[in-house]
């Protein structure tokens, strides 16, 4: 007998923990240490994702945070989503272009890969997308 397996494509995964981030960090108000905090079962899904698609959700949120100012940096998760906002903030400025040419900046999905990769501490990233999100969402409030 046959076992049926389903898998999600990458960019299925980035969309699945993208969207389930935006819902925590809504639900918290965007008190983004709070969720990195209390991660529950949604840190357990970041760690079974993809790098690649990891990488994608780190960048698209920091291409959503971009209009959301400059940061003061507090701790190394605050720097890394600091650096990477800031970078979108400054493609913007000095290039014509959208998302997807972002993240194909070398730095910068150099930087998203390797934050994704990190196999040693994967809690940066998590709490570096977590943070991104917490940004994005304010600067998203802030055009309303």
């Amino acid at each position: 007998m046959f076992k049926k397996t389903f898998a999600l494509s990458n960019t299925q995964q980035q969309h699945l923990v993208a969207r389930l981030i935006g819902r925590a960090v809504a639900a918290r108000d965007g008190d983004h240490l709070a969720v990195v905090e209390n991660t529950g079962q949604l840190f357990f899904l970041w760690r079974g994702t993809a790098p690649d698609a990891r990488a994608q959700v780190l960048l698209s949120s920091a291409w959503q945070a971009r209009t959301a100012g400059w940061h003061m940096m507090r701790d190394n998760r605050e720097r890394f989503a600091a650096e990477l906002s800031n970078y979108a903030a400054q493609w913007v400025y000095e290039n014509y272009g959208d998302e997807d040419g972002f993240a194909a900046t070398p730095h910068v999905s150099s930087l998203a890969a390797a934050l994704a990769r990190d196999y040693d501490d994967i809690t940066v990233s998590w709490a570096t997308a977590i943070t991104l999100t917490a940004w994005a969402q304010r600067a998203a409030g802030r055009q309303r």
